[in-house]
């Protein structure tokens, strides 16, 4: 059971090639400049995944710092980093789903149970789900809602007001998120926001082919 990707299953190779094809932000284009010679130094310290990358560069001591800005260069490590670790997006607060029942969110908030992360292992399937619901007397069908929020924030770039503007659009799930034409989601997501103006900036059809090809990026653990 895992709310995240798991890194370690994400080979170097593989992301390396990864790279080359996916899109990058504009901050991060250097993630493509000696890409395989940068990776082939990354693999001859040990490093086979992401999960390894992660690891071995949680601190950078003085002579780690000095070897790397002479081989792969901080800056390209610095930014690699960031772009690995934006695949494990940051746990959203239950308050901030505007969908949520506030009365079930104060209930669960009373347990300890905050956010999506927490909530995650407790809504896997619907056995857990009745299983919360009896013990803290919430509303199943209040609890189903906040766990398809929940199974939506775990994609990359989504956060609280896309996941219930997706939920909105009845696209309730991430596995359903991952089956989504780019082009239909595009025009439903474009008369959407024309109607509620839930975002000010602009959302365009390359937005949305991204964001479907990140979908695939995580597990589809939640069962409904």
């Amino acid at each position: 059971m895992s709310y995240y990707i798991d890194l370690e299953l994400i080979q170097l190779d593989d992301f390396c090639n990864r790279l080359q094809s996916s899109y990058l932000a504009p901050s991060r284009m250097l993630l493509r400049e000696k890409t395989a010679d940068r990776f082939a130094l990354l693999k001859s310290m040990g490093i086979q995944n992401l999960g390894d990358l992660v690891m071995r560069f949680k601190k950078i001591n003085k002579e780690d710092h000095d070897n790397l800005e002479q081989t792969i260069g901080i800056e390209y490590l610095t930014i690699l980093l960031r772009e690995v670790n934006s695949m494990r997006p940051k746990p959203v607060k239950l308050q901030d789903f505007d969908l949520a029942s506030p009365e079930l969110v104060d209930k669960l908030k009373k347990t300890g149970i905050q956010n999506t992360l927490q909530l995650y292992p407790l809504v896997i399937n619907p056995q857990k789900r009745q299983t919360l619901a009896e013990s803290l007397k919430l509303n199943a069908a209040d609890l189903l809602v906040l766990t398809r929020l929940t199974d939506l924030v775990r994609i990359k770039w989504v956060g609280a007001a896309f996941a219930c503007m997706l939920f909105n659009l009845g696209v309730d799930s991430a596995l359903k998120a991952s089956q989504a034409d780019p082009r239909q989601l595009y025009e439903a997501i474009k008369s959407w926001n024309i109607e509620k103006n839930v975002f000010k900036g602009h959302i365009g059809l390359n937005d949305i082919q991204i964001f479907v090809q990140a979908v695939a990026e995580i597990p589809f653990e939640i069962e409904f």
